[in-house]
């Protein structure tokens, strides 16, 4: 019986130790399977990842990024009205196709397998927007549905375009047939003889340049890049020089520009030459402000003193009604093409081929007649302080000779 008694517990407690060993396999079986189900789990999600990571590559293409284009293409090429197309572009529809056309072999491009190409129409309007408004490339870009550096490219294309037709449209009278028309324009207008052109210089505003800044910062306490323009008596500019650093002197960037190397070689202000009473010949003349250097080319009124006399004020008062059309001409541009009044976010080597082509459509404008509602925007007075030497003998003597003749009563 003892030993029937000793069977049993140990039976008992081997079936105690073998339920452990059970449920010790149990749970470390359930723990791999846990795990198990864990690595799949990650497995899944690092190939969901990695298909996803594909996806978005596949789709990570700049130029594919798709912009709305529905402004442009259906508003304004098929329901603007004339009066629309010049409010927003300063310019006419006829004007803006006259101007497509004109740059069209320049700037047309094939369509590719990749992506098609920009129409020319909307290649020019984009650049007008920015040239007319003043807007960042940014906004821009978004009001046309192209990249900002889509912008900036367009503008910059289109401006060397247009550049090649400068000759055309921004032009010295030469000739003597062509020299006498300008001079009778100027007449009618100023009765101040052998008048061809109006010089004066314009600042045009721009951000602080990396490069040598206090170069760029002018009296008028601003960053500028000057435009020197001369214009003829229909406010056509008929030469323009620009590029130099607002703190140069007006007198300065004459002489640094190509115009006095035109005169000095008889290419232009050659004949025709008429005679006073006396036989004095007067040479064609451009007209100047007194900060101008006073020569047999290029005439400046009388100092006003109180020593000044009835003929001499005569003799400005008939000048300044001369010398006027180039300030109407600064105002003209700058009230249409806006971007010349707020400052220029381009590089300072561009800015002169923006400036450049706001003055060949201010021409192009003219040579239409595409007259458009802006108000003209005035410089600053200037302040006409001439450098040294600002005078010269054969200038002077032929200031009052022209005084004799023409103002003396």
């Amino acid at each position: 019986m003892a030993g029937n008694g000793e069977d049993g517990r140990m039976y008992v407690l081997l079936l105690i130790i073998t339920i452990f060993m059970r449920l010790a396999l149990i749970r470390r079986r359930s723990r791999f399977q846990k795990r198990l189900q864990l690595l799949r789990s990650n497995k899944r999600r690092t190939e969901e990842y990695f298909q996803l990571r594909r996806k978005l590559r596949k789709k990570k293409i700049a130029w594919a990024f798709e912009r709305p284009q529905f402004w442009f293409e259906h508003m304004v090429l098929s329901h603007y009205e004339n009066n629309m197309w010049r409010e927003h572009f300063r310019i006419s529809r006829q004007t803006f196709r006259f101007v497509c056309d004109l740059v069209r072999p320049h700037l047309e491009r094939q369509d590719t397998n990749m992506r098609r190409a920009i129409p020319v129409e909307k290649r020019v309007a984009v650049a007008l927007w920015r040239l007319a408004t003043g807007n960042s490339y940014r906004s821009t870009g978004l009001v046309f549905g192209v990249g900002r550096c889509t912008a900036l490219n367009l503008k910059d294309e289109f401006c060397s375009a247009l550049l090649m037709s400068a000759k055309d449209f921004i032009k010295f009278p030469k000739g003597e047939a062509e020299t006498r028309r300008a001079i009778q324009a100027f007449q009618e207008i100023s009765f101040f003889p052998q008048v061809v052109g109006a010089i004066d210089g314009s600042h045009i505003p721009i951000i602080t340049p990396k490069n040598d800044p206090n170069d760029y910062y002018n009296r008028k306490q601003f960053h500028s890049i000057v435009l020197q323009g001369v214009a003829g008596a229909d406010g056509r500019f008929i030469h323009v020089s620009t590029g130099y650093a607002g703190s140069i002197h007006d007198a300065r960037v004459l002489r640094m520009s190509s115009l006095v190397n035109e005169v000095e070689d008889r290419k232009i202000l050659v004949s025709p030459v008429t005679r006073t009473e006396t036989g004095e010949e007067i040479r064609p003349l451009l007209v100047a402000d007194p900060a101008y250097k006073l020569t047999n080319w290029c005439m400046k009124p009388y100092p006003e003193t109180r020593a000044i006399t009835a003929s001499q004020r005569n003799f400005n008062k008939a000048l300044s009604r001369a010398r006027v059309v180039i300030e109407q001409a600064f105002g003209m541009l700058k009230g249409r093409w806006r971007c010349l009044l707020v400052k220029l976010d381009e590089s300072v080597d561009k800015i002169p081929l923006t400036i450049t082509t706001c003055c060949i459509l201010h021409n192009i404008c003219i040579e239409v007649h595409d007259d458009v509602d802006v108000d003209p925007v005035g410089d600053d007075p200037d302040e006409f302080t001439p450098l040294p030497g600002h005078v010269n003998g054969e200038g002077s003597r032929l200031r009052n000779k022209i005084k004799e003749a023409f103002f003396s009563n």
